[in-house]
C-alpha cells in the first residue's frame, strides 16, 4: 500500500551533479578538491549526494558533528572536516566517527581527544571564529605540545569573495600567507571558495572548497539581461555548470476571477482583467518566501516540451499559492515548476523575496520530497528518503 503523497517534489540529478564536478575538477590544476554538503547538501539530500560523490572528490566537509555522522553512517569513506566548535561533549565523536576537527581557539587543544585530527581555523578578517594573529605564537606551542592530536590542515574564510573587485581578497590572502608562514608544517592549506575561483584571480593552495557551485550557483547576482561577471578564465568552466535540483509540483484547482477581485489574504493582489486562478499545493511552510508574494512567475508544462510562465498573485500562504492565466483556464494536474535550470531558479527567487541563494535552497522544507536521480553508477547507492 502507498503511503507517502508529497504535494511537491525536488529532483536532484546525480549525474548533473557528477558533471559540475568533474568540470570544477578539471579547472584545478590538480589542487585537491574539498566538496562542502553542509545543510543537507543546501538542500539536496547530503547522504545521497556526498556518498555519490564519494570516488570524485577529495574531501567533504559540513558544520556539525551530526552531518558529519550521517555522511559516514551513509558510506562516505573521504576525510570529512567540520567546520564547527568542538565542545566536551562532542569530542569523542570525532575519533569514534574519523571525523576532522576545526579549531579556532587555543582551549580546543585540551578538549579534543588523542588521535584526533584537525585543521587550524585562522581568522584572516572574517572576525566570525579563528586564530587570531596575536595567538600564534601560543598556538603553535600548543601544537607541539599536543603531538597527541594530529594537525592535517590550515584554513580560513573570505568575506567579500562575492564581492566584485574586492581589495580585502587580496588582504585576506595576506594574512592568509601570514599565518602559513607560522604554521609551515601543516598540509591541506585552503583558503579559496566558489566565489573567490570564479570572480577572483587567487592563489589556489593546496585544496579549493566548493559549496554553492557544486549545485549550479555562484554566489554574486548576476546581472540581469548580462553574464555574471566571471574572470575570464574561469568563464568556459561555469558556461558548463548546470543547475541539479528541478522542484516541480501540479495545479490542484482552477477557479474564475473578476475584475477588481482579490486573492489570498490581505487581497494584496487584484485581478486586473477576468480570468483564471490556478491554485498549487506549496506554501511557506514548503519554502517558499511570503517576501516574494506578487514577485514572480513560474512556469506551467502545456506538454512534455511547451511550457509557459505565469505570474505568482496574491499573499503566498501557508500550503498554496496561486498563479493568474488570464483567459487561459488550465486543468488540474498540469505539471509545475517551482524551481529549475531554466527558471525560475534560485536567484530568480533570492531577487523576489531580498535575499540570497543560499536561503533559498537550504529553505526547502523536508516535507518536499528529495528524488534522486540513478545512472549506471549509481546501483549501490539507496536512494534517501524514498528507499
Amino acid at each position: 500500500m502507498k503511503l507517502h503523497f508529497p504535494n511537491s517534489v525536488a529532483t536532484v540529478d546525480l549525474r548533473t551533479l557528477r558533471q559540475n564536478v568533474e568540470i570544477i575538477r578539471g579547472s584545478l590544476g590538480g589542487k585537491k578538491l574539498l566538496a562542502v554538503v553542509k545543510a543537507d547538501a543546501y538542500g539536496h539530500g547530503a547522504a545521497t549526494c556526498a556518498r555519490y560523490l564519494n570516488p570524485y572528490v577529495d574531501w567533504f566537509a559540513v558544520a556539525t558533528i551530526d552531518e558529519g555522522i550521517e555522511l559516514r553512517l551513509s558510506g562516505v569513506e573521504k576525510p570529512i572536516l567540520i567546520f564547527g566548535v568542538p565542545d566536551e561533549y562532542s569530542a569523542p565523536a570525532y575519533v569514534s566517527h574519523n571525523l576532522t576537527a576545526t579549531i579556532s581557539h587555543p582551549s580546543h587543544f585540551s578538549i579534543l581527544m588523542d588521535g584526533t585530527r584537525y585543521h587550524l581555523n585562522v581568522d584572516t578578517g572574517m572576525h566570525r571564529l579563528g586564530i587570531q594573529p596575536d595567538q600564534y605564537e601560543e598556538v603553535r606551542t600548543l601544537a607541539v605540545m599536543n603531538q597527541r592530536l594530529i594537525a592535517s590542515g590550515i584554513y580560513s574564510h573570505y568575506s567579500m569573495a562575492d564581492v566584485i573587485g574586492s581589495d580585502f581578497v587580496h588582504y585576506q590572502t595576506g594574512r592568509f600567507k601570514e599565518a602559513l608562514s607560522r604554521f609551515p608544517e601543516i598540509p591541506n592549506r585552503h583558503l579559496l571558495n566558489s566565489a573567490g575561483l570564479f570572480y577572483h584571480k587567487l592563489d589556489a593552495f593546496d585544496m579549493v572548497r566548493a559549496g554553492l557551485v557544486l549545485w549550479g550557483y555562484l554566489p554574486a547576482e548576476p546581472a540581469i539581461g548580462a553574464s555574471n561577471p566571471i574572470t575570464p578564465g574561469m568563464r568556459p568552466v561555469y558556461d558548463q555548470i548546470r543547475k541539479v535540483l528541478t522542484w516541480s509540483s501540479r495545479i490542484v484547482q482552477t477557479r474564475k476571477i473578476l475584475t477588481g477581485e482579490g486573492v489570498s489574504y490581505g487581497a494584496r493582489w487584484l485581478a486586473p482583467a477576468d480570468g483564471y486562478i490556478s491554485t498549487i499545493p506549496v506554501g511557506y511552510a514548503d519554502g517558499l518566501f511570503r517576501s516574494a508574494s506578487n514577485m514572480i512567475s513560474i512556469a506551467v508544462y502545456h506538454s512534455e516540451t511547451e511550457r509557459r510562465l505565469y505570474p505568482v498573485v496574491g499573499s503566498i500562504t501557508m500550503d498554496y499559492i496561486m498563479i493568474y492565466t488570464g483567459q487561459e483556464k488550465l486543468r488540474s494536474g498540469l505539471k509545475v515548476e517551482i524551481l529549475s535550470e531554466r527558471g525560475p531558479d534560485a536567484w530568480d527567487w533570492a531577487r523576489a523575496a531580498d535575499t540570497i541563494p543560499f536561503e533559498i535552497l537550504t529553505r526547502i522544507s523536508p516535507r518536499v520530497v528529495r528524488e534522486h536521480s540513478r545512472d549506471e553508477g549509481l546501483s549501490d547507492v539507496p536512494l534517501h528518503p524514498m528507499e
